[in-house]
Order: structure tokens, then C-alpha cells, then sequence
């Protein structure tokens, strides 16, 4: 499209994203914003409802190269921080917030807790085998929301008409604006440096007390 891009998913029985950002091949600590920064862009989908999840934000890339698509090689997960307009299909349930929506196109500020990558994995290891025992997992779910500092809108509407959205990204807060309108301000400070992205894909995820931490993909996007 003229000045701007497309991003596109056909059918597929596996993973597929189409993404654009700039954390290919750089560590954490190299990636390129910090605060004070924003992002403004003009956005649209071609379906009303579309399945899997998209967005665009700033986030630190947080996922193993062994364990997605990490945008660099990367042997360890990190600490998840993010910025950004996110949608998710059902059956997704994405908790960035105790009392927010589970998914659904929202705008979320996410900030996990700040420990060494080396005690994030073991941490991650620790609470995927003990989230298989039924017993375990509200438990696990209530020390998750004591760590994770992570605020939330409510549903921000239509996302197949076109929408100016912008993050304004600075040291004490961050605000999400909808055509000039604000929808979010996190109250929480974060310096580290994140990335741009933007992207969809096909993925689905979930993770509740009752049923535990699921995923996949959804069939013919």
C-alpha cells in the first residue's frame, strides 16, 4: 500500500506471523527506545474479528530464540516488559491485568519483575510444571499478580475502521491515546530499552487458574 504496509497471514495448520521490528539481532540491553519516545501510526484491519493476535508497541522481546521467534539468538527468556495496542482472539485469555478484559483489542502497559534472566527461566520452569497440578494454580496465579505490575484498558472498539493510535512513551508514565482520545495511563516508571513491533500472527494463548497455561494455533487465519 502506499506509503504504509500491509501485513498479511494466509491459511496455515502451523505457526505463521507476518511482523515488522527492529530487535533482529540485537541484545536487550542494545534495544533502540527508551524514554522519553512516541510512537504514532494510523491502523486498520481487513476483518472485524480477526483470529490469533496483532498489535504494535515497544516491547523487550522477552522469549528464548528456542522458544519462538525471538528476534535475536538469545539462549535465556527475560523479565516481559511492553507498550502496546494488542488484540487477541478466543480462545486466548491473556491476564495483563487482574480485573481487565482477556482479550479482545486493548491497550496494556506490562511490566514483569526485574530478575536476572537466569532466575527468570527457572522461575518459568518452575511455574509451568506447577501449573499441571490443579491445586497449585491459584496459588501460582496470586504470587503472579504480586510480581507483575501490569494496567489496562477496557475494550477500545472497531478495529476494522481506521484509527490514529498513539503511545507517548516518558521516564514517570505512559499514555495511549485513540484519535487524540486517552484510553490508558499507567501510573509505574520504565527506563529499560525496548523495541518496535508490529505484527500478526495465528497464536492463541491462555493461561487461568482453572485450566492452567495452554496454547496453539488457530486453523485456517
Amino acid at each position: 500500500m502506499a506509503e504504509g504496509w500491509r501485513l498479511h497471514i494466509g491459511p496455515s495448520g502451523s505457526y505463521s506471523n507476518a511482523q515488522l521490528d527492529d530487535t533482529a539481532g540485537r541484545a536487550r540491553h542494545h534495544l533502540l527506545h527508551r524514554p522519553p519516545v512516541e510512537l504514532r501510526l494510523e491502523a486498520r484491519t481487513s476483518s472485524p474479528s480477526p483470529g490469533g493476535t496483532l498489535g504494535f508497541g515497544f516491547w523487550n522481546d522477552p522469549f528464548p530464540s528456542w522458544g519462538g521467534a525471538a528476534g535475536a539468538g538469545r539462549l535465556l527468556p527475560a523479565s516481559p516488559r511492553a507498550l502496546w495496542f494488542f488484540h487477541a482472539s478466543k480462545p486466548s485469555q491473556i491476564p495483563f491485568s487482574p480485573e481487565g478484559p482477556r482479550n479482545g483489542w486493548t491497550a496494556a502497559a506490562y511490566r514483569g519483575p526485574a530478575f536476572p534472566d537466569l532466575v527468570v527461566a527457572a522461575m518459568a520452569a518452575g511455574a509451568g510444571a506447577g501449573m499441571l497440578v490443579p491445586r497449585w494454580r491459584a496459588r501460582l496465579m496470586r504470587q503472579y499478580w504480586r510480581w507483575f505490575v501490569g494496567f489496562q484498558s477496557s475494550a477500545l472498539g472497531d478495529l476494522e475502521a481506521w484509527h490514529a493510535y498513539a503511545i507517548d512513551w516518558r521516564e514517570e508514565k505512559v499514555r495511549f491515546t485513540v484519535d487524540d482520545r486517552l484510553v490508558l495511563e499507567s501510573s509505574f516508571e520504565l527506563r529499560d530499552p525496548l523495541g518496535l513491533v508490529l505484527w500478526i500472527d495465528n497464536q492463541w494463548a491462555a493461561l487461568t487458574a482453572e485450566a492452567g497455561l495452554r496454547a496453539g494455533v488457530l486453523q485456517g487465519n
